[in-house]
């Protein structure tokens, strides 16, 4: 009699994984608050090798007052560049064994094991793209992938990332709109007051990082970073007893941009004689202008069940490609290091 499912597995549990598909896309973006962000503004771009983004490098030098008789210029403008970046493609697989199926008994347990491992996977897709958008430090690669260029990347002003979407910041042939607008603090100074959150620190990189109408949507930092503006703000502001136990939380806001609190963003550790002390950065970004780009159909795609060789098991994935790139990145900055309230 021949064994029912797909190759003796359970069909229905290996349908449903494809039927999941839409909710990992949806659970993978709410689960974290700065990815949340960047998915919300996502934009789609066709398919191609890199994500090319063409950026206004200068005026039009024709543009002028004339008079009666004046000779007018004319001719070709030099008037843009092509900023330009790599897919970042991550994956997260799901797996049936044939043992497993038959000893989870049932059709329901075989659901409940297969929705576990689904869930399992969206936590941990969650976490690496969190992680790759907020931290220098990048997470898990295959080998050959290229992990997503993130926040920093796109607020640093040229001091650590230099050539950002292959355009220099700083030196020859650079472009220095292209620039973030960055306070600088030394780790040296961590634990003095030298580095304590400055409200007019706050409100200076704020005005910097506007140009005309476009001002930073979002102030993004550690958790920690949050709670030590709201600590320096305490005698300006009002918060509810919700917003005072849980100050990441409370979505404090700053001349209109949201205050965002995420772990994955890096701490900073003193040098020196304050080498224990610890400190984090507040990352202005305009999430018009510095939003994830995707490939092809917005959200994860499901690659189907695949037999693997000489194994009695199959797997499935889930897969996107995507960028996470600013095309204006005077809009963003940052300001740090800054104390954490442990320092103080």
């Amino acid at each position: 009699m021949p064994v029912s499912g797909l190759g003796g597995y359970d069909q229905n549990s290996a349908i449903l994984a494809e039927s999941f598909a839409p909710y990992v896309s949806d659970a993978v973006f709410i689960a974290n608050r700065v990815v949340k962000v960047m998915w919300d503004n996502a934009q789609r771009h066709d398919e191609g090798r890199f994500l090319a983004l063409p950026i206004l490098t200068s005026m039009n030098d024709t543009a002028e007052v004339f008079g009666q008789y004046d000779t007018l210029a004319s001719g070709p403008q030099s008037l843009y560049s092509v900023a330009s970046m790599p897919w970042s493609w991550y994956q997260t697989a799901v797996s049936l064994d044939y043992i497993t199926v038959k000893l989870v008994r049932g059709p329901n347990m075989r659901v409940d094991n297969l929705t576990t491992q689904i869930e399992t996977a969206i936590g941990s897709a969650t976490n690496i793209l969190g992680q790759d958008t907020c931290s220098v430090n990048k997470g898990k690669n295959a080998g050959h992938g290229t992990n997503i260029v993130g926040i920093y990347e796109s607020c640093d002003a040229g001091a650590t990332f230099d050539v950002y979407a292959n355009i220099a910041r700083l030196g020859s042939n650079s472009f220095a709109g292209w620039q973030g607008n960055v306070i600088s603090l030394a780790a040296s100074g961590l634990g003095t007051a030298t580095n304590d959150v400055a409200r007019s620190q706050i409100l200076r990189n704020m005005g910097a990082c506007v140009v005309g109408d476009a001002a930073p949507t979002h102030i993004m930092g550690h958790q920690q970073v949050i709670s030590s503006f709201m600590f320096s703000m305490d005698s300006q502001v009002r918060v509810s007893p919700g917003d005072a136990a849980n100050p990441y939380l409370g979505n404090p806001h700053v001349l209109g941009a949201q205050c965002i609190g995420d772990n994955h963003f890096d701490t900073i550790s003193g040098t020196g004689t304050n080498s224990a002390a610890i400190g984090y950065n507040f990352f202005y970004v305009n999430a018009n202008h510095t939003k994830y780009r995707y490939f092809g159909e917005k959200g994860f795609d499901f690659v189907p069940w695949i037999d693997t060789p000489n194994v009695l098991e199959k797997t499935c994935r889930y897969v996107i490609g995507l960028a996470c790139a600013s095309d204006n990145p005077r809009l963003n900055g940052f300001y740090g290091a800054v104390n954490d309230l442990l320092n103080l």
